[in-house]
């Protein structure tokens, strides 16, 4: 298990101890995200200082900083790992995806009109997807292979916008499914 804080700090804890076993000094200003390769191997964090950055999930040792004039200039709130760990998503008011391996940009795309909070990875049996979600309310879905964009949802839409602090957010969640959240998560990651 890992925590990403508003102090800039990722921790690293024992889930049977619930004591910390990695803390880390990640970013200047606050962590908003920080995701596990798929191979448990690597850390991947994002934050205010609008870089991603690699750990050896084990030590908590740095292992790379993903910067690029291209990438990120603002908060970098959401990072996620292909099913493979080869591709690493993050987003700000646009989502970059990196090569995993050596920090090369993949892929940029600017398609929302808001801060994009959220990306996910999904695969089946055809293709790979690229899910982010955004303040204006919109989802876009990307193939992360050519860089097309496949499908937009809620796009349009008529309602409110509701923007409210995290707590808040985390308890409506759980009190009324009514509400569309910007986490995104899809089936295959459950388990």
């Amino acid at each position: 298990v890992a925590t990403a804080s508003r102090d800039g700090r990722v921790i690293v804890w024992d889930p049977e101890k619930g004591e910390p076993l990695q803390e880390i000094e990640a970013h200047e200003g606050g962590a908003w995200d920080v995701v596990f390769s798929p191979d448990g191997r690597r850390l991947a964090s994002v934050g205010d200082d609008e870089v991603v950055r690699i750990w050896d999930a084990r030590t908590g040792e740095a292992i790379d900083v993903f910067r690029d004039e291209r990438g990120h200039s603002g908060v970098v709130y959401s990072a996620t790992f292909d099913p493979d760990g080869e591709l690493l998503a993050s987003a700000d008011g646009t989502t970059v995806v990196w090569d995993a391996a050596n920090g090369e940009i993949v892929h940029r795309f600017a398609d929302h009109d808001g801060h994009v909070l959220s990306a996910a990875f999904s695969r089946d049996e055809e293709r790979e997807l690229l899910a982010t979600a955004s303040d204006d309310t919109s989802v876009l879905l990307y193939d992360p292979s050519s860089g097309d964009l496949v499908a937009a949802l809620y796009e349009g839409l008529p309602g409110e916008v509701f923007r409210v602090p995290i707590a808040v957010a985390e308890m409506t969640k759980y009190a009324d499914n009514a509400f569309h959240g910007l986490k995104i998560a899809f089936a295959n990651e459950l388990g």
